[in-house]
């Protein structure tokens, strides 16, 4: 996540410059740089999301991911995208405020879902398997 962020960081202070290539109106370039900088956001909830709805599925945990994608795509980033970006008037940085919002937010949930290992009941890998391994993996520790 910090290379991400990072990235995005560079492209948020960059893209002012780089956008000149492409044009002159400061209006396009001034909006792009909103965009960039709202991306930030989208990226930090994106490597969250990617990490632990990938890590979820891979334990055979699906349905929760799925359904938290569902609400938080619909409940939180079309409504947010739709308040900021039409009825405040933000425009396209607005919409993105919602993506933005949609990927944190689910994100969180998700970590917060994985770290309290309620998955454990949903998946294909069994607790007692798992907490074998923790205890394995702690010895291995213990005598090195």
């Amino acid at each position: 996540m910090p290379i991400t962020i990072a990235l995005a960081s560079i492209n948020a202070i960059l893209c002012r410059y780089t956008l000149q290539l492409f044009t002159d109106n400061q209006h396009i370039i001034a909006l792009g740089q909103m965009i960039m900088i709202v991306d930030i956001f989208v990226e930090m909830g994106r490597c969250l999301n990617m990490t632990f709805v990938c890590s979820l599925k891979a334990a055979g945990a699906y349905v929760f991911p799925l359904i938290m994608g569902i609400l938080c795509n619909w409940g939180l980033g079309l409504t947010t995208g739709y308040t900021v970006g039409v009825a405040l008037g933000v425009g396209v940085a607005g919409i993105f405020a919602g993506t933005a919002t949609d990927e944190c937010i689910r994100g969180l949930i998700v970590m917060f879902y994985w770290y309290k290992k309620k998955w454990f009941g949903k998946s294909v890998v069994d607790k007692r398997d798992f907490l074998e391994l923790e205890e394995d993996t702690e010895k291995a520790a213990s005598t090195t």
